[in-house]
């Protein structure tokens, strides 16, 4: 099993996306339609929890969008 801090490193190393019109969240935003997701294989996943189930069925990850205020850890009082 892949650490945390590998796995952070590797949505950094992605990139920042800064825009709507960005071809990556087109991509992700065509996948709303069921002709799309029928056609690329590909469907949208959302929600850790989510994200875990398909991971522990051995789902492969295409693509992840992240928040990035979701990486960092929470605030200690």
């Amino acid at each position: 099993m892949t650490n945390t801090a590998t796995i952070i490193d590797t949505i950094l190393a992605a990139g920042t996306i800064t825009s709507p019109a960005n071809p990556r969240v087109r991509a992700a935003a065509r996948l709303r339609d069921a002709g799309q997701r029928r056609e690329t294989g590909l469907t949208l996943v959302d929600g850790m929890r989510e994200i875990k189930r398909c991971l522990r069925a051995g789902v492969d990850v295409v693509e992840a969008f992240v928040a990035a205020d979701s990486l960092s850890p929470p605030a200690t009082p």
